[in-house]
């Protein structure tokens, strides 16, 4: 019967991640993204297997351009599923924010170069990618 109870149990949770997630993409619609992130973080406290909590969390980063966040939660998100071309972009874009607003020219080229290649793996994911070869095409 322990495993029944288990079940339950873990269906209760992904209710609840869910539920967190769905009030989190409200208050990102408000531009509340500051407190769409808390929500996306407790969603991941429940459910951290799931991409899209982190995924939304990149999202919310990203809006508030807060670049190495965006890329350690597409990171994440692409961790638990490569194929997810959504974090590429974000992490590639992020990428090249970073690259843009460094002062070294060393580090700057660093940054690009990870963005380059964020951006060539997500065009080998989906080649027709609008995004991602636009992203591409601006170096």
């Amino acid at each position: 019967m322990q495993g029944g109870r288990h079940v339950v149990s873990q269906r209760r949770s992904a209710l609840a991640a869910d539920e967190l997630r769905q009030a989190g993409n409200a208050l990102y619609k408000q531009g509340e993204w500051r407190l769409a992130i808390e929500q996306y973080k407790q969603a991941i406290d429940l459910e951290p297997w799931d991409e899209r909590f982190w995924l939304n969390c990149a999202a919310a980063y990203t809006a508030l351009e807060e670049w190495h966040e965006v890329i350690e939660h597409a990171e994440k998100a692409i961790e638990l599923r490569y194929r997810l071309l959504k974090a590429w972009f974000r992490k590639a874009w992020a990428e090249r924010q970073v690259g843009t607003k460094c002062e070294s020219n060393e580090e700057r080229w660093r940054w690009l170069e990870r963005a380059w290649a964020s951006c060539k793996t997500g065009i080998k994911l989906s080649p027709k990618d609008s995004q991602m070869l636009a992203l591409l095409q601006q170096g």
